[in-house]
């Protein structure tokens, strides 16, 4: 079940948007606070959108949306998705109701293979993904309106800072995240705009009208809510990360 989730996830979900001219994707986790509005986390690839999701949909006020893609409308609201959260070997540090629960989904086999490689590539090295349902209380499935988003940004300061953007800025840097993690994707796109220009046919799909679009849906979004950047040091340790961040998104408004 969960394989077939994400090939559907990966394979159906996030390219059907690209021919939806009324949603856009963004790179992020998603979570409800209180059930009255979505949070998204977003950011690139390895930045701790997972992780920090996780640290808060284990707590009581939060609720599970989405992981890794948000797809969002233009009326505001964030749609859930197939998307399994990833769970690392750091995941699991201090956090053995988690481990409890990954390791009951395991066959023996598979928690030996995780422990062997845990052992030969560390925490990072190792990881598996899971049901929402089973590792969260609670978890959103259906649409729900966008109440703040926070950009995560992984930099040379000295203690996590937390600086309000402007609705183009956010809506920019989002674009160039969607560009950059989906570039396999995208460059069959602009290879399918070539050859059919150069044969004097219609494109299927224009991706530059479809990036034009996505950045009209973010702007109008990003303008109604608070977006904010949170720059985060480069070594600082997992724990520290998540106990701070979290305090921060909390707290802002």
């Amino acid at each position: 079940m969960e394989r077939i989730g994400q090939i559907l996830f990966e394979n159906v979900l996030v390219p059907s948007v690209y021919f939806n001219p009324k949603l856009a994707p963004v790179h992020s986790a998603a979570v409800s606070v209180r059930g009255e509005g979505a949070v998204l986390l977003g950011g690139t690839g390895g930045v701790g959108k997972t992780s920090l999701e996780m640290e808060l949909c284990l707590q009581p006020d939060y609720a599970f949306v989405s992981d890794d893609i948000s797809i969002l409308d233009k009326d505001g609201f964030v749609y859930p998705n197939l998307s399994y959260p990833k769970i690392y070997g750091y995941n699991l540090e201090s956090k053995d109701e988690v481990r409890d629960i990954l390791f009951s989904q395991m066959k023996l086999h598979d928690r030996m293979a995780w422990k062997l490689k845990h052992r030969l590539f560390g925490a990072s090295g190792v990881r598996r993904k899971i049901s929402p349902e089973t590792l969260y209380q609670d978890v959103i499935n259906q649409k729900i309106a966008i109440d703040r988003y926070f950009i995560l940004l992984k930099t040379d300061v000295e203690e996590i800072e937390l600086h309000q953007l402007t609705a183009e800025e956010a809506a920019n840097a989002t674009l160039q995240v969607m560009k950059t993690e989906y570039a396999q994707f995208n460059n069959h796109l602009f290879w399918h705009k070539y050859n059919r220009e150069l044969l004097g046919q219609k494109t299927i799909l224009d991706i530059d009208l479809v990036f034009k679009n996505w950045l009209g849906i973010y702007t109008k979004v990003f303008s109604e809510i608070p977006v904010f950047e949170v720059k985060i040091p480069l070594s600082i340790p997992h724990e520290a990360f998540l106990r701070q961040a979290g305090e921060l998104l909390s707290s802002a408004n």
